[in-house]
């Protein structure tokens, strides 16, 4: 058993029973699947994950008689009075004053939380909801977390911009080598984990995402991460701004979790036995968080006390992490009386005191030490074996070996039990492979024998279709197969063969000014029909009741922390009202419809995708909003290009004429005129969307050659040209794509 796995197992059962479940020694497993994966699978791996966890609250009657008292009747008194319950839970007495080294090895280890704050929330304000005061309240503590609103402090990009202050430079969050580079602890990978599970699945596990939340607007950081940034500013070698929300920004955040608990128990629906075990959720959520955030800071400072980070304890994790590369090169050396590989792996504990008195080592003095110094020069045999780290690592164990304590440390070391082959914690075991192996995948059904409303409904509701991504994935390279036809034919090629900035910008202002030219007041008895316009009207309601969707899968961990994350994220925020209903664009548009006369369904519902107001073809384009948004990261040239068509499509023009007929025939024009400013081209939608792009192909040119940039180019256009349904032909359907091969005949 190494130190890692001793420290697990002495601290892990008693605090967070739930972590045993199930293998924990797989957190940073499912964390890495969670983060990026946009596989059907991830949402099976997600709902097991989240399962277990709630498995947890399930016991609980006593709360009975807490929900249904005199003082929880009104929707306003349950959130404060379950934070009045929490508070002795939520509070930590104990104090810690951390060395400098202690302090970073903490914030360290609390870097997967920290870089996935907010992740909770990513989906709370999606489409199907985001007209709705629950989802703005998430939204504006989404961007309260992030400080998304300040393009040059999200907190994430803070928090790694500190780290590199004490030279620690982050891996991506996703990769294998984010864990054993940092030698980031398993345990701290759990909640994130429990988090991107729970997140996926914004209507199931409302109230254990409200419970989560009301956690975190209580405590904000754990205590211990807050005396580690105390510690370092105090000694100078950091300077902590933005890192955590300030107390008036935490405070702001605390009664926005309150009022999200107020919301959602005001719009609930069922049975008051229903609401008693929805308000225990919510309760026993949050008390489980407190749980597990206490857990973590108990393992980090019990590794601390233990001597973790003891240059011994440092060197033992170096020797296991680097054995399995060393077998195979010493088999004619040997260590005190054992054969120097064997010894290696079978018990490095014992290698180390072996080594410790072999003539490689004076103890105390690593300056005088062959291992470094003639061993790892360039002519020596160990050249490049070890990185810089490393050599520290090493230097600072062989200066803590004291003359006189090394053969006594070297005797009690071998009273210990010989140590099995490696057993650290990896997450990369075989194990952790079969465990996601099993994980089942849904049978594919052709996308295109399921009719567009169908699609429409079931994607505002894809967390309760385990099958729809798959027929979203099918139905969107389907679409852009078909768009990029047209500009392998000649119909409808990209106005630049070879792309570069200024050509581009060229275009752009080219295609503003036809727009703006192509606006010519008309006389009213030019107009439509009053009937014809309200059709048109009601026609683009399945599309504009989803304004932005096209962006929602952008407000996650990583891709917001990124440029064009920024941008995007942005924009689908503008879109959906920046948590203001009264300036969410569906809202509006729900309103002109009321002025119309037309009483529509709730959007999300059956009744919506099957009102006979609509006709089949209105869903269409919609339908790809959504398919694509499920698929951020496969679909981002796309995704650009479908951006800036639709942001540029009706400003200067076709906004201005919608405008003069609305006023015409008593319409409220506020939609369209909103459109017309905020898609501006010199700052606004339009604008952005053509930087996100620029960024985007600047990103090839630094990792590819010039032909790849027109590649991608090319599918930048495909995006750009499907947001008009492409025709399909009997032609077309022998055309054969390399980018969209995957698509249904």
């Amino acid at each position: 058993m190494n130190i890692e796995t001793e420290f697990v197992n002495d601290h892990e059962p008693q605090s967070i029973p739930h972590a045993k479940a199930g293998n924990s020694n797989l957190w940073s497993v499912r964390f890495r699947e969670l983060l990026s994966s946009e596989e059907p699978q991830a949402d099976a791996v997600a709902a097991q994950i989240a399962n277990q966890y709630i498995a947890e609250t399930s016991a609980c009657d006593w709360l009975c008689d807490l929900v249904e008292s005199s003082r929880l009747q009104s929707p306003q008194l349950i959130g404060t009075t379950l934070l009045h319950y929490l508070r002795p839970a939520l509070e930590m007495s104990e104090t810690w004053a951390p060395s400098a080294q202690e302090a970073t090895f903490v914030l360290v280890q609390y870097t997967p939380q920290a870089m996935l704050t907010g992740a909770l929330l990513q989906k709370t304000f999606h489409a199907t909801r985001s007209g709705t005061e629950l989802a703005a309240v998430f939204h504006r503590m989404h961007q309260a977390i992030l400080r998304q609103h300040h393009r040059s402090s999200n907190r994430h990009e803070c928090y790694a911009a500190m780290l590199q202050l004490l030279d620690v430079y982050l891996p991506p969050l996703g990769s294998a080598r984010f864990q054993s580079e940092l030698g980031i602890q398993e345990l701290s990978f759990e909640l994130p984990t429990i988090d991107l599970a729970m997140s996926r699945f914004p209507d199931r596990f409302m109230p254990e995402i409200l419970g989560a939340c009301l956690h975190d607007a209580a405590c904000g950081a754990p205590t211990i991460v807050r005396a580690a940034v105390e510690q370092l500013r105090a000694t100078g070698k950091i300077i902590a701004a933005d890192l955590f929300p300030i107390e008036v920004e935490q405070q702001r955040l605390l009664d926005e979790a309150l009022l999200a608990i107020t919301h959602f128990i005001r719009d609930f629906k069922g049975s008051s036995a229903d609401l008693v075990t929805l308000v225990g959720r919510i309760y026993l959520s949050t008390t489980l968080r407190a749980r597990s955030c206490s857990a973590w800071s108990e393992h980090i400072t019990s590794l601390v006390s233990k001597g973790y980070l003891q240059p011994r304890a440092k060197m033992l994790r170096m020797l296991q992490r680097k054995s399995k590369y060393a077998v195979g090169y010493h088999s004619h050396l040997r260590l005190g009386k054992c054969p120097f590989d064997q010894l290696l792996v079978q018990n490095p504990r014992r290698f180390m005191s072996e080594l410790a008195a072999s003539r490689y080592i004076v103890p105390g003095e690593p300056d005088r030490s062959a291992l470094l110094t003639s061993l790892v020069a360039p002519k020596g045999k160990m050249f490049r074996i070890f990185q810089p780290d490393e050599l520290d690592v090493i230097r600072a164990w062989i200066s803590s070996l004291a003359p006189a304590e090394s053969e006594a440390n070297g005797r009690a070391l071998r009273t210990t039990g010989a140590v099995g082959k490696n057993a650290s914690i990896s997450g990369d075991s075989a194990s952790s492979g079969s465990w996601i192996a099993n994980t089942q995948t849904p049978a594919r059904v052709d996308a295109q024998s399921v009719i567009a409303r169908d699609m429409y409904y079931r994607l505002l509701n894809a967390e309760h279709d385990a099958e729809i991504r798959s027929l979203a994935l099918d139905y969107a390279l389907r679409w852009l197969r078909l768009s990029e036809r047209q500009i392998v034919i000649g119909k409808r090629p990209p106005p630049l063969r070879e792309y570069n900035h200024r050509a581009f910008n060229d275009w752009f202002d080219e295609t503003v000014s036809k727009q703006i030219a192509s606006y010519h007041p008309k006389h009213p008895k030019d107009f439509k029909i009053r009937d014809r316009v309200v059709d048109e009207a009601v026609q683009l309601c399945p599309l504009v009741m989803i304004d932005g969707a096209w962006l929602q899968g952008w407000c996650g961990p990583e891709l917001t922390d990124t440029p064009i994350g920024r941008i995007l994220y942005t924009i689908y925020s503008d879109e959906i009202g920046n948590g203001d209903t009264s300036l969410n664009h569906p809202n509006i548009y729900r309103t002109l419809m009321n002025e119309m006369g037309v009483d529509l369904p709730e959007i999300g519902s059956r009744s919506f995708a099957d009102w006979d107001g609509f006709r089949d073809e209105s869903f269409r384009v919609p339908v790809l909003w959504l398919s694509l948004a499920l698929f951020p990261r496969r679909f981002l040239p796309e995704t650009l290009g479908l951006n800036l068509a639709m942001e540029l499509s009706g400003v200067g023009g076709a906004y201005r004429s919608a405008r003069d007929e609305l006023r015409y025939y008593g319409f409220s024009s506020h939609f369209v005129d909103l459109h017309n400013t905020i898609d501006n081209v010199s700052t606004g939608h339009s604008a952005m969307a053509v930087e996100a792009i620029q960024l985007y192909l600047d990103g090839v040119v630094d990792s590819y050659d010039r032909h790849a940039v027109n590649l991608h180019w090319q599918r930048i256009w495909a995006g750009y040209l499907a947001l008009v349904p492409p025709p399909e032909s009997f032609l077309s359907r022998f055309y054969r794509s390399a980018n969209y091969g995957n698509a249904a005949n």
